[in-house]
């Protein structure tokens, strides 16, 4: 399924322009104006989302994007997929092996015979808290 995710080089030059954008978490909106922080690109590749699903079962779905933005991206896809469930969505780079991201299931709707699926990206972030009784530093890991 990997060779799903190659792409000819003319479409690989409009991945790296637009694939920037999951690298950086700077607003793209004021938040006043619209409720989203970050614009949304389109964004009209090739996907591989895997899961497993409540019986413990993995699964692997062929899907294609819609958009993408910092915070997460929309896409279509045969199968269906919870609300809350976590996947991980595999994101064509321009050179290398695909992206690897976790993301959780927003909303997955039926539209025609496919399903309309939106994404948030779950992004782990190390922060240092401080123990109340000894004063001392630790990281920890926040996400997922």
């Amino acid at each position: 399924m990997n060779d799903y995710l190659t792409l000819p080089p003319d479409r690989a030059r409009k991945l790296r322009r637009v694939i920037r954008v999951l690298d950086d978490p700077t607003p793209t909106r004021d938040r006043r104006d619209e409720r989203r922080e970050h614009e949304r690109i389109p964004f009209e590749f090739p996907l591989l989302v895997t899961w497993t699903d409540a019986e413990g079962q993995p699964h692997a779905a062929k899907a294609r994007g819609l958009n993408v933005c910092y915070g997460g991206i929309s896409m279509t896809i045969k199968d269906t997929l919870e609300r809350r469930q976590l996947v991980t969505v595999f994101i064509p780079e321009p050179e290398g092996p695909a992206r690897r991201m976790t993301a959780r299931v927003v909303f997955c709707r039926p539209v025609a015979n496919i399903h309309e699926a939106g994404l948030q990206f779950v992004r782990q972030t190390v922060k240092e808290h401080r123990n109340s009784g000894t004063g001392e530093f630790r990281a920890v890991t926040i996400g997922a």
